[in-house]
């Protein structure tokens, strides 16, 4: 991991050194890291502590994608097969009201399925943890899958489309908020039964004014 510059500068610093001596160490495909080496009795030791994570390398089908999703309202939030959020767009977080300090990326998706339980914002269901489990299935499927709209404790209803990410695994989940279209639709129907009603109602009273009118009175 040390070039040879590197372990002379590092060993320099360790000879003779009361304290612990540090050095930046970049380890490939692992990331950074701090090298911190002390003195033990009959010599040294040290370890090495993360300084920041390497960057995975994401699915290409996902990446290409990825650029996308940012700039749609509708809400977007993608999965590798291990579960950890690979993607999401501002749309999603602010669905389900999660701040930027718990959506990250790298999280696995049962943590935030949890989040949304304990935040009472999943449909209320007594075997939490059966309801989870289907919806995990759908890391399984080979297909497009649309659930049954879910009517959260809030009054909202959520449609969510699920479909494979690409060929190392994973899910992409498309939502939508159907809660004013069911409105207006409600809004609709109750409308449309009121004009019925009315119709219905005039025609009656016409038929019960032809029949009370005399015939020799035309």
């Amino acid at each position: 991991m040390l070039e040879n510059g590197a372990l002379k500068t590092h060993l320099a610093a360790c000879a003779g050194a009361d304290k612990p001596a540090r050095m930046s160490v970049d380890w490939p495909g692992r990331g950074r890291f701090e090298l911190v080496e002390f003195a033990i009795n009959g010599g040294r030791a040290g370890y090495l502590r993360p300084l920041e994570a390497a960057a995975v390398p994401a699915d290409p089908g996902v990446a290409q994608i990825g650029g996308i999703i940012n700039a749609l309202a509708t809400p977007i939030a993608i999965f590798n097969g291990r579960r950890e959020l690979v993607q999401f767009n501002r749309a999603y977080a602010n669905l389900w009201h999660l701040n930027g300090g718990f959506l990250v990326l790298g999280l696995d998706e049962r943590a935030i399925l949890d989040k949304l339980r304990t935040e009472g914002m999943l449909p209320s269901r007594v075997d939490y943890q059966t309801r989870r489990t289907k919806h995990l299935q759908s890391y399984t499927r080979t297909a497009a899958f649309e659930n049954e709209p879910r009517h959260l404790p809030d009054g909202r209803t959520i449609k969510v489309i699920s479909a494979p990410a690409g060929a190392n695994g994973g899910v992409i989940y498309v939502f939508e908020d159907l809660t004013e279209r069911l409105k207006l639709e409600s809004t609709n129907k109750a409308f449309t039964n009121v004009q019925r009603e009315t119709i219905n109602a005039l025609s009656r009273s016409g038929r019960r004014v032809r029949h009370q009118w005399p015939a020799d009175a035309v």
